[in-house]
């Protein structure tokens, strides 16, 4: 390509970006298609059914149990990771425990719950108490080291049969 020929591929790609960006809508825009949204469901809820209303009700719930179920296994692990080598049998107890204490009405779990939680067990049960403190394994030999020797010596013998072998 020409320089020319450069310069009027640039112009036109930057002509159709901002093209693209004069057809978003202003914030004054969005603001009044928010608002017509809003009026829309408004006017749906007023005029639906008795089962639409039972099924928007029921999906509603649906949607708040399945939160709270996330919310507590992602307080579990939370809970897990926090007292992760610092509360003996830790897991034992977490099996125990009202998880749903551990999660907001948002179904994310509640941090300061769940550190003044741990906080405390570390003080009932701390995991060098009673010899209950998880050893670690060690990791395993990927033998990546030098290698041994083999067991014969190599001579300029074992070359010239290796090379007339390859010969063949």
């Amino acid at each position: 390509m020409t320089l020319e020929e450069q310069a009027a591929y640039w112009r036109h790609h930057a002509r159709k970006n901002e093209d693209r960006l004069k057809k978003q809508p202003s914030p004054a825009e969005l603001k009044q298609l928010r608002e017509q949204a809003a009026e829309l469901e408004r006017l749906q809820e007023e005029n639906a059914t008795a089962d639409e209303k039972a099924l928007k009700a029921a999906r509603k719930e649906g949607a708040s149990a399945e939160r709270s179920r996330l919310g507590q296994r992602l307080a579990a692990a939370e809970l897990r990771a926090a007292a992760a080598g610092k509360v003996a049998g830790f897991d034992a107890l977490v099996e125990d425990l009202n998880l749903s204490k551990f999660v907001r009405e948002d179904g994310e779990p509640d941090a300061e719950a769940i550190t003044a939680t741990v906080e405390r067990l570390i003080a009932l049960a701390p995991a060098s108490q009673g010899g209950q403190e998880e050893q670690r394994q060690a990791a395993p030999d990927l033998e990546q080291g030098p290698r041994p020797a083999p067991d014969t010596t190599p001579s300029v013998q074992s070359g010239r049969d290796l090379y007339a072998n390859f010969r063949k």
